[in-house]
């Protein structure tokens, strides 16, 4: 006899696991454990133990998404309605139950796969992303530490692969950019979830201090990372092809801080939080393309997957474009 399956109800909740575990965020905390193993042992990049590395960091960061939903979908009733707890497609516990298989899984890899440095780093990592979800996060400017400083420790990750302590250096300058940065797209953050966070006591930096405070202060963090952009070529850890690829990141983020300070609202505050996550990747791919390759082999790398970017974004546009038709239809 055969069951009869609900293919759009499996749908939707295929849907809102992949959103409880945040993709984007997956990743970047992917690519950033890649990028720490090829800054530390580029030779030995394309190996099984990376690989291993890189899905650890992806299910650790999904595990500490889907827990910050189940412990936030309160605060996510207003300041993220479209969340798959919020819009009612994930049960409370499906959530936890779900965030703990990712945990397992990220905890496992590293401790019958790799050795004990990353096995540790990966169980201080999960600790943090359920002590922020837990408690941290009211704490508010603490919880954007505590976030920035686990953003920085993926690199530490990559390099616990190889313990090589010369390259410790590198791998220092590269989590203390990123943590620069997230520590302003956090604050950022923090101005875009005024409303729910105010009403649900969370003690953010926005709810006690004001936006307009705020952005000064997370204007202060992203300008610290982008002046210390260049250091990494001073010290002869990067090509000079770098330095020009650095100089859009830069740019990116220039133009969130121009924005933030002079609009502080809950749509500014949310478009800049995002140019500052994409302005982040872009610092990794210049990391990672400036340690390697000269400036003619980075202008052939870009022209040959620049057909690639631009079908990306068409396709991010419109599916924004075809969300934003079938709203007005509803609501028409």
């Amino acid at each position: 006899m055969d069951i009869p399956v609900d293919e759009s109800y499996m749908m939707t909740k295929l849907r809102a696991y992949l959103d409880v575990m945040r993709l984007k965020n997956c990743l970047l905390a992917f690519i950033a454990v890649f990028a720490g193993a090829y800054i530390t042992q580029v030779t030995d990049v394309l190996s099984w133990k990376v690989l291993y590395a890189c899905l650890s960091a992806f299910l650790i960061t999904a595990f500490g998404n889907a827990i910050n939903d189940y412990y936030d979908w309160k605060v996510d009733e207003i300041n993220n309605p479209d969340r798959p707890i919020p819009r009612g497609d994930l049960k409370l516990n499906e959530a936890k139950n779900f965030s703990l298989i990712l945990l397992v899984g990220g905890l496992i890899i590293p401790t019958f796969l790799l050795n004990w440095m990353t096995t540790f780093i990966a169980l201080v990592s999960a600790i943090l992303l359920y002590g922020y979800s837990y408690v941290l996060k009211w704490r508010g400017f603490v919880g954007n530490l505590a976030t920035s400083f686990l953003v920085g420790l993926t690199f530490l990750y990559g390099w616990s692969l190889y313990l090589t302590p010369w390259m410790l250096w590198n791998i220092f300058l590269l989590s203390l950019l990123s943590f620069l940065a997230n520590m302003g797209r956090e604050v950022m953050k923090g101005i875009a979830d005024l409303e729910g966070d105010s009403i649900h006591g969370v003690g953010t930096l926005a709810v006690k201090s004001g936006k307009k405070f705020s952005s000064v202060v997370a204007s202060v963090f992203i300008l610290a990372s982008v002046a210390f952009s260049p250091i990494p070529y001073y010290f002869g850890i990067v090509k000079s092809s770098y330095l020009a690829l650095v100089l859009i990141v830069d740019a990116i983020l220039l133009i969130s801080c121009l924005s933030i300070l002079l609009e502080t609202s809950k749509e500014t505050a949310k478009k800049t939080k995002d140019f500052v996550r994409i302005g982040m990747l872009g610092g990794l791919i210049a990391f990672l393309l400036g340690t390697s390759f000269e400036m003619t082999e980075v202008l052939m790398i870009l022209m040959m997957i620049a057909p690639f970017i631009t079908l990306f974004a068409s396709s991010l546009l419109w599916s924004k474009h075809t969300a934003a038709m079938e709203i007005t239809s509803a609501s028409a």
